[in-house]
């Protein structure tokens, strides 16, 4: 598997890039799990990673993926509730008129 760089940079740079990246993902943990100090190569426009690294990252991925669905429901029930607040509210206050009116 192969990920594109976005512009050619300096190998030593690409390294440390990379390091941090992987290591900021627990991709690195996995590939010290294996012993494996050749879990990734860097070309000069893309980094290559082992198989297990691409499980890893998709594992994170999955686990984001799910954080944000979380989030997202939870933003989306309290716009939801703010709503329905609202429309009582509204209602409320349009029926508290109409009595108003009518006893005129």
């Amino acid at each position: 598997l192969a990920f594109p760089l976005t512009k050619e940079i300096d190998s030593r740079d690409a390294l440390a890039a990379t390091i941090k990246i992987l290591a900021h993902r627990g991709v690195e943990r996995e590939a010290k799990k294996r012993e494996d100090t050749n879990s990734w190569e860097i070309g000069k426009t893309k980094v290559f990673l082992k198989y297990y690294i691409t499980t890893a990252l998709t594992d994170a991925l999955e686990f984001y993926h799910g954080c944000a669905a979380k989030m997202q429901a939870g933003v989306r029930g309290m716009l939801a509730r703010r709503l329905a607040q609202r429309l009582r509210k509204e209602k409320k206050e349009r029926e508290e008129r109409e009595r108003l009116e009518r006893e005129r």
